[in-house]
């Protein structure tokens, strides 16, 4: 491997001035080992930019031609620099709602779920809902939340708090737990007829549980209070991005994008306050239930052009095809195990084939929820049905949690991008839980070797609020190890790992290949945006188990430092 060591004297004489003048770059970045993700110059000492762009990579000697009267040189201290990272897809109205709302843990013991749920109402009395996430996996029948020794069951919440509406997401973000309260305030009784794709959980006198899946909880957000787009923007958003800054994230894909989001991106953008490059995939109508919603994502897409911007794209469109993992509501080629229960489609395969074959014409590039090989396989049944892309932009399937082995090779063959997300990468609960409903099909989980193998294009999506958390280096060294960070005795199926180098790649340029911006961003190379991050040490000379604890010393967007660790 190579490793640059420079020393200052040397680069303070390579600074000399040079009788071909190219350009005055604003900045020079120098005394660096710069991993590029450029397979024809992997790794560099410096690099020059100007106007928010990169227009030199390579040794200290060759920055001189760019040397200006007003050029900023900055010493990196030989620490290793990459491409700031892609988080392919992602929920930030989800992650503002955690600074906004009440945020608990899947890693909370119930007594700190109790503390924290009396904590937020004690503070919060005007408060009309109590709302938030995310619990461990809920369960149906009466069994317990994942991890605790407490029933999936509204009883739970109302020993908590039983005079105001209480919801939960879980961690899969497929299912929210109710307090008896929240099931009043909405309306919903044991005669209650659930919406299209949802499901009221009952018990075995059908009585309801308080367990929700799937579109039920559109209701819930429906009825939430909102806050104005000043505290949503301010207080939300804002800080959800800086703490994506402080993880290296430089630009990633909203992946359920609504009106409330791209209003809050013009607000930071009018401000000068939206560093980061946002794709998003505005969710289809066909997602929820409710007309008023619908109309709304039809008017986004409508006029996408209206929201587009110098940071936001909204060309994508984001259908969600099944549940979870966890639940049995994830779409599966063969029965469950003791049922012939395959699962449920969210959306009738032909309404979404009809929607994409309209939005196509339009220039709008998919994003697919589908987590059981079934959904999976139909999707790509669906996407044979339209052109091949080869413009540089991909349609791309999210999850893909349990892909056939029949299917690896259409990826590719379809150019269709596969987004590999990380809540189940190492070793958890819900592998037990999902390996009680499907057996050995469990070990497709991920197949992030044999998908690379076979020529697909794979990216990387935290998911987050849905996984417990939206920091890269948890992701990027489980795909290497397919253990819990740290190492562990188990692994998630290690016949999948990856190199280091693959998974840098995932989590950089293959992401912005896979948002449409491959030319734009992702690599450190002349003609791209100056969008890097400077690291506490060399992952390349550590031992891959300590990846997880990389720490981002400062990120860098057009340039411009909008991060600093403390």
């Amino acid at each position: 491997m190579k490793r640059v060591a420079i020393t200052s004297l040397l680069a303070c004489l390579s600074f000399g001035v040079y009788a071909e003048v190219k350009a005055d770059a604003d900045y020079i970045y120098y005394n660096a080992n710069v991993y590029t993700v450029n397979d024809a110059q992997p790794w560099a000492e410096a690099f020059a930019v100007e106007n928010g762009k990169i227009i030199y990579v390579g040794d200290i000697a060759g920055t001189g031609k760019y040397k200006g009267k007003s050029t900023k040189f900055v010493n990196l201290n030989e620490k290793m620099v990459m491409p700031g990272i892609v988080d392919e897809h992602i929920h930030p109205d989800m992650g503002a709602d955690n600074y906004l709302n009440i945020f608990v843990s899947p890693m909370d013991s119930w007594e700190t779920v109790t503390k924290k749920l009396k904590e937020y109402r004690a503070k919060y009395p005007d408060k009309k809902w109590i709302y938030g996430g995310n619990l461990n996996w809920l369960a149906d029948n009466g069994e317990v939340i994942s991890g605790t020794d407490v029933p999936s069951h509204k009883s739970s919440l109302d020993a908590i708090i039983d005079d105001r509406p209480v919801a939960l997401w879980d961690q899969g973000a497929h299912a929210m737990l109710l307090n008896s309260m929240a099931l009043k305030e909405l309306n919903i009784t044991k005669d209650t007829a659930p919406p299209a794709g949802g499901i009221l959980v009952k018990d075995e006198n059908g009585e309801l549980t308080g367990v929700v899946r799937e579109t039920v909880s559109e209701w819930v957000t429906a009825a939430l209070d909102n806050p104005s787009l000043e505290v949503w923007a301010d207080q939300g958003m804002k800080p959800f991005f800086s703490e994506m800054h402080s993880y290296g994230v430089t630009a990633m894909n909203d992946a359920y994008g609504v009106k409330r989001n791209f209003d809050a991106y013009k607000y930071l953008e009018d401000k000068d306050q939206m560093k980061i490059r946002m794709h998003v995939s505005i969710s289809s109508p066909l997602n929820t239930p409710e007309q008023s919603a619908k109309d709304a994502q039809q008017y986004l897409i409508d006029n996408k052009d209206k929201f587009a911007s110098e940071h936001v794209y909204p060309y994508g469109i984001k259908y969600i095809l099944d549940g979870s993992a966890a639940g049995r509501t994830a779409v599966m080629l063969e029965p469950f195990i003791g049922t012939k229960y395959k699962g449920m489609l969210r959306i009738p395969q032909e309404d979404v084939m009809e929607e994409m074959e309209r939005l196509e014409k339009q220039g709008f590039v998919f994003k697919v929820h589908a987590i059981g090989d079934g959904s999976i396989s139909m999707m790509l049944d669906n996407l044979s049905q339209l052109p091949i892309r080869d413009d540089g932009r991909y349609h791309s399937i999210a999850h893909g949690t349990f892909t056939n082995p029949k299917d690896y090779v259409r990826f590719h063959k379809l150019n269709v991008v596969y987004e590999a997300s990380p809540a189940l990468w190492f070793p958890s609960d819900a592998i037990g839980i999902i390996e009680k409903d499907i057996g050995e099909r469990v070990k497709y989980m991920w197949p992030i070797r044999q998908l690379l193998g076979k020529g697909t294009l794979i990216s990387y999506g935290s998911d987050w609020t849905v996984a417990f958390s939206p920091n890269p280096w948890l992701a990027i060294e489980s795909m290497v190890t397919r253990e819990v960070p740290g190492g562990s005795k188990t692994t998630a199926f290690d016949f999948s790992a990856i190199k280091l180098e693959e998974a840098i790649q995932i989590a950089t340029l293959n992401g912005a290949k896979a948002i449409g911006l491959g030319d734009k961003l992702g690599s450190i190379e002349e003609g791209k945006y100056a969008d890097f991050i400077v690291l506490d040490k060399n992952i390349f000379d550590e031992k891959i188990r300590t990846v997880h604890d990389t720490k981002v010393l400062q990120t860098y967007f057009n340039g411009e430092l909008v991060y600093e660790a403390k």
